[in-house]
């Protein structure tokens, strides 16, 4: 099987609790005072891919305090505390523009000793049969 890796780095619309949506690039690392909850946010368009051989994943790598992954609003993982590495297998056809997004929580970093290693390496993968 191949891999072909499509990074979702830039256009991740960061939502804090407090104050107005900003942009950011990933992966970052966040200032020392980002210590509430928030939600990430990043449209994409379906990647062309042969249904018959190809077969189409999520890849997040140093995501520690993911709490909740949603696609198009349905929900698809919660992942367990402690978890800071996920690949999620998208079943069926996406449509045309999507919206991925994600809540965090930095209360987490400390204890899957984040340090200061850069949040965030997402990607969508196609994987070959």
């Amino acid at each position: 099987m191949s891999e072909h890796l499509i990074r979702l780095r830039g256009a991740w619309d960061w939502h804090p609790r407090a104050g107005g949506p900003g942009r950011v690039t990933l992966p970052t690392r966040w200032p020392a005072d980002v210590r509430s909850p928030f939600r990430l946010s990043r449209r994409f368009h379906r990647p062309p891919i042969d249904p018959d051989r190809e077969t189409l994943a999520l890849r997040m790598e140093s995501v520690a305090g993911l709490g909740v992954v949603r696609l198009n609003g349905r929900e698809l993982a919660r992942p367990a505390g402690g978890v800071s590495d996920l690949t999620l297998t998208l079943e069926g056809s996406l449509p045309g523009t999507n919206l991925l997004e994600l809540e965090v929580d930095p209360a987490a970093w400390g204890e899957a000793g984040l340090g200061d290693s850069p949040w965030g390496r997402i990607a969508l993968v196609v994987v070959s049969t």
